[in-house]
């Protein structure tokens, strides 16, 4: 007779401004994420209490594993800032993770950035990593890229393409229209 060790199921918990968990989200989310990348926490707390934001703590059982902060538009769903803890990292979370979206999230479109692959920066190694990641778990590139605060990065879609104008019209929802204004980003054509 063989042994087999069953899959524990993730589960997504949402955060709540009095979380236990919430000093470890915080660093785990200032920790992953370059400070040119970070929206303010507070901003992101304040921003989830909206009907179309989802933040999420990550557990397997008690384990607290990491992050995840989603935006949804009619049928998209972007995957804002998403971050395991150091702890849990290349065991496997983060497949498991995208996998359950599209269970939970069967009929929206996925999108996410990454910063644009690109052999001068001194961290391509982990972008071609980040990107062969996500391209191993259904997502593909569309066709334009986007430039904040003077970082590129490729815009990347699982379920369906997801076109420029859809992705600014679900970032003027998000950010409502004076901040939206201040940080547009700019769409990048080849």
């Amino acid at each position: 007779m063989m042994n087999v060790e069953l899959e524990k199921e993730i589960k997504f918990k949402f955060v709540e401004r009095d979380d236990s968990k919430l000093a470890e989200l915080k660093r785990l989310y200032m920790g992953a994420f370059p400070a040119e990348e970070r929206a303010p926490f507070w901003f992101l707390l304040w921003k989830a209490r909206d009907g179309n934001v989802d933040f999420y703590s990550l557990y397997e059982d008690k384990s607290w594993i990491g992050l995840l902060y989603l935006v949804h538009h009619k049928d998209i769903t972007f995957i804002f800032y998403f971050a395991i803890d150091h702890k849990f990292q290349s065991s496997g979370y983060g497949g498991r993770i995208l996998a359950k979206l599209s269970e939970l999230f069967p009929e929206k479109r996925l999108i996410l950035t990454i910063e644009e692959v690109n052999p001068t920066a001194a961290n391509n190694e982990q972008r071609e990593k980040r990107k062969q990641f996500y391209f191993k778990h259904g997502f593909t590139e569309c066709d334009y890229r986007l430039c904040e605060r003077g970082i590129v990065y490729e815009m990347l879609a699982k379920g369906g393409f997801v076109t420029s104008d859809e992705y600014t019209e679900l970032m003027k929802v998000f950010l409502g229209k004076w901040l939206f204004w201040l940080f547009k980003p700019e769409i990048l054509t080849d």
